[in-house]
């Protein structure tokens, strides 16, 4: 069970993220944050942007990412941008996260009222 008072490891969030494949997750510092979904506005603009950069960088060898791809800035770092593109070829073949993205893209939203 999840406790928003503790700190967890990286390697309870990667058991966590292996529990729950359905579900998107990030990790800042060992606090592990459930992604919810965006409003329509935030999802369009999120993919408008990712069909700029692809658009932009298809002469380039860079790789264009949508919100699925994690991204891993630090150790205790671990983000999933509405956008990203990576021009490190090593990325191109990693299993988890990307480690050395050239753009990062996170579409800000005004908070929701419940």
């Amino acid at each position: 069970m999840y406790d928003p008072q503790r700190k967890y490891t990286v390697a309870e969030y990667w058991r966590m993220r292996e529990t729950f494949p359905d579900r998107k997750y990030e990790y800042i510092d060992g606090d592990i944050r459930l992604m919810t979904g965006g409003s329509l506005a935030h999802s369009e603009i999120g993919a408008n942007i990712v069909s700029l950069l692809r658009s932009a960088l298809r002469e380039s060898e860079c790789h264009v990412y949508n919100s699925d791809a994690l991204v891993r800035l630090s150790e205790s770092k671990y983000y999933c941008p509405d956008a990203s593109v990576s021009c490190d070829p090593a990325d191109w073949t990693r299993k988890e996260a990307l480690e050395a993205p050239t753009v990062v893209v996170e579409v800000l939203s005004p908070p929701q009222s419940a």
